[in-house]
């Protein structure tokens, strides 16, 4: 249980400041072509899901915090794309995030202070966030591989998340949290460690 707090703690604190990095890589870089919009899309979809999960299981609050500010930080990044796309011929993703930003925020608002699922519910919910941090990192793997390259993430992005998913797994087991946050920690770490094997092969 101690070590378990310590974890929660340690993740809260990395969590606060978890796209910082790829926000101010973002900002440094010519064009933003090597980075995956899809990987974004899913990331944030989990994101408001996760946030939804924490409030309907009466997660610690740290947990449902770093939520919230993953949702800021991840729209902050989304404006980046926008900005960076009006110069180019991808006016659909400009379009999906007036579409998808409005009915996130209702989306949450109804989840988060109206309750409205039942436990089981609640627990599909938590399985959808975690599958979707998951599998977010699968269209930028395959993006990678097919430009060879994995210079568009920030290498200490990719390395704050491989600590994050340790510290998620040992938060997780210790604190009796659900199968979807076990789970979640577990394929998160290994979807992290690709990145890091690409970031190193693609380098030089």
């Amino acid at each position: 249980m101690f070590l378990g707090q310590i974890s929660l703690n340690l993740s809260f604190s990395i969590y606060l400041f978890l796209y910082l990095p790829q926000v101010i890589h973002n900002q440094q870089q010519t064009t933003l072509n090597g980075l995956s919009i899809l990987m974004h899309v899913i990331l944030y979809l989990a994101y408001v899901f996760d946030l939804i999960y924490g409030f309907g299981t009466n997660l610690p609050w740290q947990y449902r915090c770093t939520s919230g500010v993953g949702c800021v930080l991840l729209s902050i990044q989304h404006f980046q794309f926008l900005s960076h796309f009006k110069q180019h011929p991808q006016r659909v993703f400009e379009t999906f995030f007036y579409i998808l930003f409005p009915c996130i925020v209702i989306l949450v608002a109804y989840g988060v202070y109206l309750k409205p699922f039942a436990n089981l519910s609640i627990q599909y919910i938590g399985y959808l966030s975690q599958m979707g941090f998951v599998i977010a990192f699968l269209p930028q793997i395959l993006k990678s591989k097919q430009l060879q390259s994995s210079q568009s993430v920030n290498i200490i992005y990719i390395l704050l998340n491989a600590m994050l998913a340790s510290l998620d797994l040992i938060s997780a087991w210790q604190l009796h949290w659900g199968w979807p946050n076990k789970l979640g920690a577990i394929l998160n770490l290994l979807f992290t460690g690709i990145l890091l094997i690409q970031y190193r092969k693609y380098k030089n």
